[in-house]
């Protein structure tokens, strides 16, 4: 309320020039210092506490919950008591159901970070990072861009190495799904016989060419990711069409999901 004030205060007297100059640098070193004291407290240990994720209906139950007790101390009435155990009760209970299916999942997830390769190979609550090294430096992009989805999913440890996941060159099989990663100029010979593949992922800009890709693979699903240039994307995506090919662009239609 006080910062919002100091912004009207500013505006309100922006056509004296010395006297806005003077507030705008004193309104400028508030902002900091109130910014500095939230990094601080935020570094202090158990001061947040991440990860969470809750449902509309859990929040409707938590809700329920404070409002029985709250009608328990001020009413008397037992009838509040047994509101905010039932509350807590399917509360618990939802959460369990949550964690046990977030436990079995598998995925594949390619995000939409403009000019960035960015994978998660999603196992129970553990997931394998493909992607560009930036993404795992700076924290803004991992905040903004990974962070939500991870939490939204309960991931929770990130691994080099997974159960289920077998991984060699560009090629990765995860249980019965094969997927081959292109992300550098590569060429592949036609062999006697085609190569059977779910998914081909193509990031970073790499010289290579569908219908060559089509010779060789037998693909039921082309992914372009946003590392890509969009005139690129637009001549693999009209190749595609012409070979009957399925495709997926994610500067266009956003991250790619797929339950393995």
């Amino acid at each position: 309320a006080n910062g919002c004030m100091n912004e009207i205060f500013l505006c309100f007297i922006s056509f004296i020039q010395p006297l806005a100059a003077l507030a705008g640098h004193i309104l400028s070193w508030l902002i900091w210092l109130m910014n500095s004291y939230i990094e601080r407290i935020d570094s202090l240990p158990f001061s947040v506490w991440g990860g969470l994720q809750i449902t509309i209906v859990q929040a409707a139950l938590l809700l329920m919950m404070v409002a029985g007790l709250s009608y328990w101390l001020f009413e008397k009435q037992k009838a509040g008591v047994w509101l905010s155990i039932l509350s807590l009760l399917f509360f618990t209970g939802f959460g369990s159901v949550s964690c046990y299916q977030s436990g079995q999942q598998q995925k594949l997830i390619v995000y939409n970070i403009p000019k960035c390769q960015a994978i998660d190979l999603v196992n129970g609550n553990d997931y394998q990072f493909i992607g560009d090294s930036i993404l795992l430096k700076d924290t803004g992009l991992q905040n903004f861009h990974l962070k939500p989805a991870r939490i939204a999913l309960q991931l929770n440890k990130r691994t080099d190495t997974m159960k289920f996941i077998f991984r060699q060159g560009p090629f990765c099989q995860f249980n019965n799904k094969r997927i081959l990663f292109v992300d550098r100029s590569v060429t592949f010979l036609p062999g006697t016989q085609k190569i059977d593949v779910d998914m081909i992922v193509i990031s970073n800009n790499p010289r290579v060419y569908i219908p060559q890709l089509a010779a060789v693979f037998n693909c039921k699903q082309y992914i372009f990711d946003a590392s890509n240039s969009l005139w690129k994307i637009g001549k693999w995506q009209k190749d595609c069409e012409e070979l009957h090919l399925q495709w997926y662009s994610i500067p266009e239609q956003g991250a790619f999901v797929s339950d393995l």
